[in-house]
C-alpha cells in the first residue's frame, strides 16, 4: 500500500513592508484631509461669529445714536449777551443736549457731541457728554476732565451729517450742511458712517427729533449762573 507524504505546513500570511507603508501613506493622506476640513470649518464658524458679533455691535450703536439724537431737547442757555439753544450741527460733528439712559448714569439733561477721533492710525465714531451745569457754559471748550468718552464704533472712515428744517418760519424746509440756528431745531437728521470697505459702510439714518422747539411752548433753560 502506498502511504500519502504528510502536506507540508501552509505558509503563514501577513503584509509586507511596502503594503504597511502604503497603507499608512493612504491613512497619513486622509487624516491629513479630514483635519484639514475641521479646520477649515472651525474658521468659517469662527470668522462667521465675529461677524455677527461685530453686526450686532454695529446695530446696538445705530439703535442708541437714532434714541438720542430722536429724544434731542430744546435746552436753552441763556446768558448777559443772549439767549441760545444748545444744539450745533456740522458735516461732521453733532453737539446737543438729551437725557442719558439709566445705565449710562441717568438723571437730568447731558450735553453730548457725536463725532470721530484718530485712534492708533484709525478713526473711530466716539460720544463724549457730561451734564448739563450752570456754572459751565456749553459752548465753551470742554476738557476731558469734565467729559466722558464712549467709543460707539472702531474702524470708520468719516460721518456724513445734514440737517433737514426751516431755518426761518417764513423758509421753505429743506437739506442743510450746517445748522446753528438759534431758537430752533431741525425736523430731521441724516447720518451716515462710512466705513474702510465701502461694502460695509451704514445705511443712511434719516432721525426724526421729536422735540421741535417753537416760540413761546415749554422748553430746558439753563440760566448762566455768572451772571
Amino acid at each position: 500500500m502506498i502511504q500519502a507524504l504528510p502536506r507540508p505546513p501552509a505558509r503563514e500570511q501577513g503584509f509586507t513592508l511596502v503594503e504597511i507603508t502604503i497603507t499608512l501613506t493612504l491613512l497619513g493622506m486622509i487624516l491629513l484631509l479630514l483635519f484639514g476640513g475641521l479646520h477649515t470649518a472651525n474658521r468659517t464658524w469662527v470668522s462667521g461669529a465675529a461677524r455677527i458679533e461685530k453686526n450686532d455691535e454695529l446695530r446696538l450703536a445705530g439703535d442708541f445714536i437714532r434714541r438720542q439724537v430722536s429724544q434731542i431737547a430744546p435746552l436753552l442757555w441763556i446768558d448777559r449777551n443772549n439767549i441760545r439753544l444748545v444744539f450745533d450741527g456740522r458735516e461732521d460733528q453733532l453737539s446737543f443736549a438729551a437725557a442719558m439712559p439709566a445705565h449710562r448714569g441717568g438723571g437730568g439733561l447731558y450735553l453730548m457731541t457725536l463725532k470721530t477721533s484718530a485712534a492708533a492710525g484709525a478713526q473711530q465714531l466716539e460720544l463724549f457728554y457730561q451734564q448739563a451745569n450752570p456754572e459751565v457754559s456749553p459752548f465753551a471748550v470742554s476738557t476731558p476732565d469734565h467729559q466722558t468718552r464712549v467709543v460707539l464704533v472702531e474702524d470708520v472712515a468719516a460721518i456724513e451729517l445734514a440737517y433737514y428744517g426751516q431755518v426761518t418760519p417764513d423758509a421753505e424746509p429743506q437739506w442743510h450742511d450746517r445748522w446753528q440756528q438759534a431758537d430752533m431745531l431741525p425736523r430731521l437728521i441724516r447720518l451716515q458712517v462710512h466705513a474702510p470697505d465701502p461694502e460695509r459702510s451704514w445705511p443712511v439714518m434719516n432721525i426724526p427729533v421729536h422735540t421741535v422747539h417753537l416760540e413761546g411752548l415749554p422748553q430746558y433753560i439753563i440760566q448762566d449762573q455768572h451772571e
